[in-house]
């Protein structure tokens, strides 16, 4: 085996915590204008993996987003009822999920982030317009 692929979120378990023979190493994926449209930058450093990051080297590679999608129920239907209500819930409480004693990855959601050709689920646009509106009218 010459390469391997993985898409998830790092620290990888397997890397961290796994022997490595001499010559086994990251290969960087560097982020150029290619990217740009849906990609982020997405350094791995020494700190994630140092068995096999030597300390100050940085990996260049670039980062998936992952976004939570739903079907485009009609909006008179119970199911979108039930999406609705969990988007509410879920983004109401986002701050949450993103304090001390949660994974840090909550940190990074953007809930207003878009993905090229796909619609927002309107009731996720109706409460971002409603936080956009109660933001404005704060002093």
């Amino acid at each position: 085996m010459s390469a391997v692929v993985f898409i998830t979120s790092k620290p990888v378990d397997a890397f961290v915590r796994g022997r490595w023979d001499a010559g086994f190493k990251f290969l960087p994926v560097n982020y150029d204008r290619k990217f740009e449209d849906y990609y982020l930058p997405a350094p791995l450093e020494a700190n994630e993996y140092p068995s096999l990051i030597r300390q100050g080297e940085r990996i260049s590679t670039i980062a998936v987003p992952t976004a939570l999608v739903a079907f485009n129920w009609p909006q008179q239907s119970n199911r979108y009822q039930r999406v609705a209500r969990l988007v509410d819930y879920l983004f109401s409480r986002i701050d949450r999920l993103q304090a001390p004693g949660f994974d840090s990855k909550w940190q990074s959601i953007n809930l207003a982030a878009t993905v090229p050709g796909l619609t927002r689920f309107q009731a996720a646009q109706d409460w971002l317009d409603r936080k956009a509106r109660s933001a404005q009218a704060r002093p």
